[in-house]
């Protein structure tokens, strides 16, 4: 296992930009995660933020075409195709295939794969979804509130952060949720800081207490007596808890977008 220091995402990132189509991303959410109880000190605080600056930042530039997350995905695309076959099929065992909802849900590499179809108004388009946990992790996870019809406006979606925070969780967190926002959901992660600092440059100063726009917002809060919850309210959602509970709070939420829990 990585300890903490293994997950800097904004060196990832960086490295990224330099290389064949960000190729290597691939290694950022599949890479194992931190050792439960290992300290996050030891991460600096700019370097998570500038990954998630950058991060937001290739969603943007990636937008149009997904290229990237599709570069990501295709290695592995005949293998997962038929990891589903076998499953459906029941010829895997449970602990690395099982079948909820309807939907299948195989272990690859680390990772939680399942198949969702999403409409981006010019048909219907098979997705594949990979996550680091799958719906059996996920329903303990606290789970309240509604949005209101200002979260599903626009194509921008605020991802709002404290800027003094270094934890390789959120990071983690994040890049789960941004993927999925883009491919599966249509929409922009944008970066907002939920107050001011020198490493937010020029970023909106938002947050679920500040949003006189009623702007859609996903705020991430690092809560240790809060293990993993997903908290709607109007025009913000809240990803709330603290090490992998951080990681399994942002997959409920994705997992919830497409109906499969």
């Amino acid at each position: 296992m990585k300890n903490t220091g293994d997950i800097k995402i904004g060196r990832a990132l960086e490295e990224e930009q330099e290389k064949e189509q960000f190729g290597e991303l691939q290694d950022a959410m599949s890479s194992e995660m931190p050792e439960e109880g290992s300290s996050t000190n030891s991460v600096d605080t700019k370097t998570i933020i500038i990954g998630i600056i950058t991060l937001v930042g290739i969603f943007a530039l990636i937008f149009g075409g997904f290229k990237l997350y599709d570069s990501m995905t295709s290695a592995q695309v005949i293998d997962i195709d038929q990891l589903h076959e076998d499953n459906l099929n029941g010829d895997l065992k449970d602990d690395e295939a099982y079948i909820y909802n309807g939907f299948s849900f195989v272990l690859a590499d680390g990772l939680w794969w399942t198949e969702v179809v999403v409409n981006k108004g010019d048909g219907n388009t098979l997705l594949k979804v990979p996550l680091h946990y799958g719906p059996r992790d996920l329903e303990n996870v606290t789970f309240t509130g509604a949005v209101s019809e200002d979260f599903n406006q626009g194509m921008d979606i605020y991802f709002a952060i404290d800027p003094t925070l270094a934890d390789p969780y959120i990071s983690l967190a994040i890049s789960e949720l941004g993927f999925n926002i883009i491919k599966g959901v249509s929409r922009k992660p944008v970066t907002a800081c939920i107050f001011e600092d020198d490493i937010c440059g020029d970023y909106e100063i938002l947050s679920c207490d500040n949003n006189p726009d009623n702007k859609p917002i996903i705020q991430f809060i690092l809560d240790e007596e809060v293990d993993a919850a997903v908290e709607k309210d109007g025009a913000c959602i809240k990803v709330i808890g603290h090490d992998y509970g951080m990681v399994r709070a942002a997959d409920r939420l994705v997992l919830g977008w497409y109906d499969v829990i």
